[in-house]
């Protein structure tokens, strides 16, 4: 959550800071900026009950402490530590001073002194440092008289989605097809995204050689900036990626098409609409119960970094509209960025009036959005066919919903209660038109919930004295199962379960919004 923290409570000396040294330099620019009234992004911090951990900003905390302040804004996030260690390693790949080899260096070496984290393959801790693989893969030879003789432990790799375990000791006992880059004395910068994949595609190789099921990585995607303007865009193109482009790489990446459809889905967890579509992935609410974060950190080479699939505009375009929409409605309803919220305010306008397009240009289906930023909604008209829905899974979020909903213009309008957290009461739910309502599914941070029938039921009799529908999830009730004298398990602590401290920043960030944008 964004709030101010008092400099004194946050611990740096917790092994979390990512950079070989401070500079010095940049301190007392910032101090100087400070001084003058300049506005800096929030810290970042892990709060784990106790202590705060601070992750990301430590020139900004050192320039805060020389200036005397108090205290500084801070992203507070729950966790221990060993979260603020592995939140920082990766913290300035893409933001602050230009961090140096030496920084790179210190942070993938975080990772490989770890006994846990050291038995990720290069590639994952190249992901969570901000580098490329065979910089990973030049450190950690350069620990060990042989890459390949590291040590008996199994280590763990990632290929197109599947997790499987190389036994590094059977490939330490022979003598390997390629030798691992070279360490030089020149090899200061990182290698090129070409040369990433030749030594992918020799370690893969090697694999095989020793008798492992290894598949070889795919061809690299072209990077952004080596295009001509009228090459086709690449596969995804990460915010920072989108901000470097030229007006004219952008305009290109707009017009993408290829040839894939949506996304039948396969169960029931979002039965309402059996298409899922996601042109834009990538979320940064960081909300302890979402699912979306967990997928994507399984399957997208980019994480739940915020990006843009332009080949994926003209999915629904080609998925025909198949002939049961004509009796269930929910053959025809899209679910549009499911693993993303795209209207966070750190979505770009061209993002989602890209996507706006083709929900114009395909009145077939009707495509349904859900943010927890409501208030952004106000500044994009809408085609009928876009119904829009925002979340509310604690009281704290009901005036916020029931303010920016005054002011949407478009199609169906809908509140989404799932996880219903709380017992909600609405001033009023005439704004709206439908009313879903589910529990929360087990994710990596959180519980299984179900919430209790009266919160339920109380909330469906607000419902429908103002005349909306009403859709209860596969995950909402569970069949009460009582006997006499055997004790009922305890309710769920749902604030602490679900660390619903998350709900500070989101109620907090629209106030900020309108100030920024009135």
């Amino acid at each position: 959550m964004a709030d101010y923290l008092e400099l004194r409570l946050i611990r740096t000396d917790g092994g979390t800071q990512p950079r070989a040294q401070i500079n010095q330099d940049t301190v007392d620019e910032y101090a100087a900026d400070m001084g003058a009234g300049a506005t800096f992004p929030p810290v970042v911090v892990f709060y784990d009950g106790s202590e705060y951990w601070l992750a990301d900003g430590f020139h900004r905390v050192a320039a805060a402490r020389k200036l005397g302040s108090v205290d500084i804004e801070a992203d507070i996030r729950p966790g221990t530590r060993r979260d603020a260690v592995l939140y920082s390693v990766g913290a300035n790949a893409v933001h602050g001073m230009r961090r140096t080899n030496e920084d790179k260096r210190r942070a993938v070496m975080t990772l490989l002194n770890d006994a846990e984290w050291a038995r990720w393959s290069d590639r994952e801790i190249a992901r969570r440092c901000g580098v490329t693989q065979p910089f990973v893969g030049r450190v950690r030879g350069e620990t060990s008289d042989n890459c390949y003789q590291i040590a008996p432990a199994p280590r763990l790799a990632q290929r197109n989605g599947t997790t499987y375990t190389v036994n590094t000791a059977n490939i330490g006992q022979r003598q390997p097809v390629h030798q691992p880059l070279p360490v030089t004395a020149t090899a200061t910068e990182e290698p090129t995204e070409q040369e990433t994949y030749d030594y992918d595609r020799r370690q893969a190789e090697d694999a095989q050689a020793a008798g492992f099921n290894v598949p070889l990585p795919p061809p690299p995607a072209q990077p952004i900036e080596a295009r001509q303007d009228s090459e086709p865009a690449a596969a995804y193109i990460t915010l920072a990626q989108w901000r470097t482009m030229t007006d004219a790489q952008r305009a290109a990446a707009l017009k993408a098409t290829g040839p894939a459809q949506m996304n039948k889905q396969k169960n029931s967890n979002i039965e309402w609409a059996q298409w899922s579509w996601n042109p834009v992935t990538g979320c940064r609410h960081n909300c302890s119960y979402c699912y979306a974060r967990d997928i994507a950190a399984r399957f997208y080479p980019q994480g739940f970094e915020p990006s843009f699939l332009p080949s994926r505009l003209s999915m629904p375009r080609n998925t025909p509209v198949p002939a049961s929409a004509a009796q269930d409605i929910g053959y025809k309803n899209v679910f549009t960025c499911s693993m993303a919220d795209l209207f966070g305010r750190w979505v770009p306008r061209e993002w989602i009036e890209a996507v706006l397009q083709v929900v114009a240009d395909n009145p077939q289906w009707n495509f349904l959005f859900l943010t927890k930023f409501p208030i952004r909604l106000a500044e994009f008209d809408f085609p009928a066919n876009a119904w829009l829905g925002t979340t509310v899974d604690a009281q704290a979020r009901v005036a916020n919903a029931e303010r920016a909903f005054s002011k949407v213009r478009g199609g169906v309008k809908w509140l989404s209660c799932e996880p219903l957290l709380e017992p909600l009461r609405f001033t009023s739910l005439d704004m709206f038109d439908w009313v879903v309502i589910g529990g929360a599914s087990g994710s990596t941070q959180t519980p299984e919930f179900r919430p209790p029938r009266a919160w339920v039921e109380s909330l469906e009799a607000q419902a429908r004295r103002a005349g909306c529908k009403v859709y209860e999830k596969t995950n909402l009730l569970e069949r009460i199962r009582e006997y006499p004298g055997v004790e009922t398990a305890a309710p769920v602590n749902v604030p602490d379960a679900f660390k619903m401290t998350y709900l500070q920043r989101d109620v907090l960030t629209p106030l900020a919004y309108m100030q920024e944008h009135p």
